[in-house]
């Protein structure tokens, strides 16, 4: 039985929840829409474990975006984002067990050889391959990602500080693609100089990231995720005090109530679109197979 059946089988999903349509001017496939249906069976399966344990997330980033703009996914999205304060981030990787085949929460904590500095959850009887790691021997199934939110102190040491995290980040980055024994001329070049040691320096990332939390801060942000600015993933504290159900794709699920202060600082006017020769996938580096586990779709990659 393929994945995308199975996961329709428990009747989570209307009947019509695959059909090809056209949103924003952009086509959604029907193979789209089951990289959407087994990316919402993931967090199903990581809402119930987060309800049993009384463990608070909440969407983030461009799914939160998605909920508000869109009642849903961005149209031209395929993947989950959530966020948890940190006290709840750490409990949830204790309970790594209760996560049953298909599913596997992966993490620093859980998997050897994984140096990407926050958890995703799983599901292995899919494919979702960045390309440029597709030689770490790690699970790379369709995931949901889920983000660890720490104190942060603004000050005149901020910069220097975001920047140590971004390297550290690169220097993992490098680690994890030398198990490519065959890297191209680019990947060469980028990882070039590299000489570290990937578990100190996510011994490092942590320190760093938690480095404020024994006390009380103005701002709360992603510290361990440096692709964007630390500026546009930073929030006021009492922007994560209340959270509230809002719909999407036609369930309820938990956001921040202040969240037009969240997006605002993030995207800007959130509620305008990019053009629509802009509207794409934001993650084609991912080779994305909802129906073909990645250990079948690895065997033909390498």
């Amino acid at each position: 039985m393929k994945e995308t059946d199975r996961i329709m089988a428990k009747g989570q999903f209307p009947a019509d929840f695959l059909r090809e349509e056209i949103r924003c001017e952009y086509k959604v496939t029907q193979e789209l829409k089951k990289i959407w249906m087994v990316s919402l069976d993931i967090l199903f399966e990581f809402d119930q474990i987060c309800k049993k344990h009384n463990l608070q997330y909440f969407l983030l980033w461009g799914s939160l975006l998605g909920a508000i703009r869109h009642k849903g996914f961005i149209p031209w999205d395929d993947d989950i984002d959530v966020g948890m304060l940190r006290q709840d981030y750490e409990k949830l990787l204790s309970l790594k067990d209760e996560f049953k085949e298909p599913y596997f929460l992966a993490s620093p904590k859980t998997e050897k050889e994984y140096y990407w500095s926050h958890t995703k959850l799983r599901n292995s009887n899919t494919t979702c391959i960045n390309k440029p790691f597709r030689y770490q021997p790690v699970n790379f199934g369709i995931d949901i990602d889920i983000f660890p939110i720490d104190n942060l102190i603004v000050d005149e040491n901020i910069d220097s500080y975001d920047a140590r995290l971004r390297q550290l980040n690169i220097n993992n980055s490098n680690y994890m693609r030398q198990s490519n024994k065959n890297p191209t001329p680019q990947e060469l070049e980028r990882m070039k100089g590299y000489n570290s040691d990937p578990d100190k320096d996510m011994a490092e990332i942590e320190a760093l990231a938690t480095k404020y939390n024994n006390q009380k801060t103005e701002y709360l942000s992603c510290n361990v995720c440096t692709i964007d600015k630390w500026q546009n993933r930073t929030c006021k504290a009492c922007d994560l005090q209340e959270f509230i159900l809002w719909d999407f794709e036609g369930f309820k699920l938990p956001i921040p109530k202040n969240y037009d202060s969240i997006l605002k600082n993030e995207f800007g006017d959130y509620m305008a679109f990019p053009p629509v020769e802009e509207r794409g996938h934001c993650h084609d580096r991912n080779l994305l197979n909802p129906d073909v586990s990645y250990k079948e779709s690895l065997k033909n990659l390498l």
